[in-house]
């Protein structure tokens, strides 16, 4: 096996942090395609992508707990006549800060996800740690002014890059991984990746906390050093994406679709100048690809790798032999052609078509509207966590600024450690639990656990309730939290993974800010209690959404298959590909429907 072949093996016992680093600059992250033993994790893979999302949950994190820290400084500075104007103003800025990072991230995971599958994984996936580190860095390096208004504002427009590059990471670190990972290794190291966001939890508040802790450390010096420390994960890692290849499936996707485009040229070349005739007639009536093998052969079947055509007349054209000569037939207008980008229209059309005739469109709806659901509960909630800590856990009125300030942070912690035994949970038993049955039942306990906690809230037993509410965090990252990020980079075929992964992600946080939305006015016209409830009827009609659309286990699309016949299958011959989606066992609820079709086509 060649060195650009080779795969990165497995570690095992210790491996301390020098030769994990020289593994690493040693692997030319490409993808394995040697066997590794069930349930195996790519470190180097989880390592390049996880270190993003590790910047994107602390960053998020963080940010509660820096606007707090800003607000006490402020108050320590503020007279009592500027007092009030300045709450109002602060409170504005403060619900501006915590929303734009949300809405700049769906901007990220949208737009990322579709040029992902544009123009090629890995400079986008440098282009989101170059967009972390800037907003981090900016934040950080805020200007001191008189007004803290004017202090957030610029706070505001350095959150809204960051928001985006954390939008981003979302649909690359996912396809990455998928694209890099060896089949066996594909589910465990998402799931490692998708864990990055609990220890980047973990690590904002022993951030927060630590440098509180700190007492000749003044309070504006804590909070722009916890900015800055988000962006040493992405900082750390930007190198190794640099030095990253592009994936495999993503470039042999690209080769197909120029093999097409030639043998389009080919038979249009080829073709009769009569106005009448229609130069569809000239077009194969299938396009097949032959996947290459390793090792050698000396049958007559097509080289491996070949693009073959079928005419309607029985003949077959051999792309690897015939499009070649066509190619250097082609005149310099047309080689220079088939080796540009698809324009943005013609780009947006192929995925579309691919999208329909596949008959991915459902499954669509099944990623996306249940990590809509999701994140109603999971952002909603975190609303009241805090309120409902500080009823169990009191403030000291007596306590000093820099106190008060690590009892909140120590609050904060008790919710990330009840959340990060799911996200290791979920590492162990995410291939010994089908997906979809993972995610269905998680929202099944999810309603259990929010109907359990409004029964509590009304009989006024408060830790109780905060116990319930904890149980849905870590049955939410040990289900549906962690099943909606994998799902979306496994059923989709490579010409649209980053694409349906990213609107998938884009849908989860408008699912959030609907959540941060209404929750607040609900609990304030009819209590917590009610909204425990409504967060009940999202998680069961998560669980429903998830046994109509998500697919079984079995359904799951072959990637390879995908990968090779997507392009020129579903460009010009819709039916063919739907039939080879459904002998691969990807086709679902349309297997029988394209084996009919095919029957009646060749009788």
């Amino acid at each position: 096996m060649s060195a650009g072949a080779s795969s990165f093996p497995a570690a095992k016992g210790s491996l301390t942090i020098g030769s994990f680093l020289e593994q690493s600059r040693s692997h030319d992250w490409s993808t394995s395609t040697s066997p590794s033993p069930t349930g195996a994790i790519s470190y180097p893979l989880a390592f390049l992508a996880g270190a993003g999302f590790m910047a994107d949950a602390y960053d998020l994190f963080v940010i509660d707990l820096v606007i707090a820290i800003i607000q006490k400084t402020g108050e320590d500075s503020s007279t009592s006549s500027q007092a009030p104007d300045k709450e109002s103003k602060d409170m504005q800025a403060k619900g501006a800060i915590s929303s734009a990072c949300l809405f700049a991230a769906i901007v990220g995971q949208l737009g990322f996800g579709f040029l992902a599958d544009w123009f090629g994984r890995k400079i986008l996936f440098v282009l989101t740690c170059v967009l972390i580190m800037v907003g981090c860095v900016g934040q950080a390096s805020a200007g001191a002014f008189n007004s803290q208004s004017a202090l957030l504002l610029q706070i505001l427009l350095f959150r809204i890059l960051l928001g985006i590059g954390i939008g981003g990471e979302y649909p690359l670190a996912a396809t990455v991984t998928s694209e890099k990972a060896t089949k066996t290794e594909r589910k465990r190291t998402l799931a490692v990746v998708f864990s990055m966001q609990g220890w980047g939890q973990l690590l904002s508040v022993l951030v927060v906390y630590g440098l509180l802790q700190a007492q000749g450390m003044s309070l504006s010096t804590a909070w722009r050093l916890s900015i800055a420390v988000g962006c040493l994960p992405t900082l750390i890692v930007v190198y190794f994406r640099v030095k990253m290849t592009e994936t495999e499936p993503f470039r042999r996707s690209r080769k197909e679709d120029e093999q097409l485009e030639a043998l389009m040229l080919t038979h249009k070349s080829a073709s009769p100048t009569s106005g009448e005739h229609d130069e569809q007639d000239d077009l194969p009536d299938t396009f097949t690809y032959d996947p290459p093998v390793t090792g050698t052969g000396s049958g007559g079947g097509p080289p491996a790798g070949a693009l073959t055509s079928t005419t309607s007349a029985g003949g077959t054209i051999r792309g690897q032999e015939e499009g070649g000569k066509a190619l250097a037939a082609l005149s310099s207008r047309h080689q220079s052609a088939s080796n540009k980008r698809p324009s943005f229209g013609r780009q947006l059309a192929n995925q579309w078509k691919i999208a329909r005739t596949a008959g991915l469109l459902p499954v669509l709806v099944g990623t996306s509207v249940s990590w809509l659901l999701l994140d109603v509960t999971f952002y909603g909630t975190n609303l009241f966590k805090t309120d409902i800590g500080q009823q169990i856990f009191p403030d000291d009125e007596d306590a000093s600024v820099r106190h008060a300030l690590q009892l909140m942070t120590l609050r904060a912690s008790i919710l990330v450690f009840a959340g990060l035994p799911g996200y290791l949970v979920t590492i162990f038993y995410v291939d010994h639990i089908p997906l979809q049955k993972l995610q269905f039942y998680g929202f099944v306990t999810l309603a259990v656990l929010f109907l359990c906690g409004s029964l509590a809230r009304i009989g006024g037993q408060e830790i109780l309730t905060f116990v319930f509410i904890s149980a849905t965090v870590f049955f939410s990252n040990f289900g549906p939290n962690a099943t909606t990020f994998i799902l979306p980079a496994l059923v989709y075929p490579t010409p649209v993974k980053a694409t349906c992964h990213g609107f998938s992600a884009a849908m989860g946080k408008a699912g959030a800010a609907l959540g941060t939305y209404l929750f607040p006015t609900i609990v304030t016209h009819f209590g917590l209690a009610t909204v425990l409830q409504c967060c009940a009827a999202v998680a069961l009609a998560g669980a429903i959404v998830t046994q109509i659309f998500i697919p079984e286990e079995d359904e799951i699309s072959n990637e390879e298959m995908l990968v090779s016949s997507a392009p020129a299958s579903a460009l010009l011959e819709p039916e063919s590909f739907m039939d080879q989606r459904a002998e691969v066992g990807g086709g679902g609820r349309n297997k029988g429907k394209t084996h009919e079709h095919e029957r009646s086509n060749r009788a």
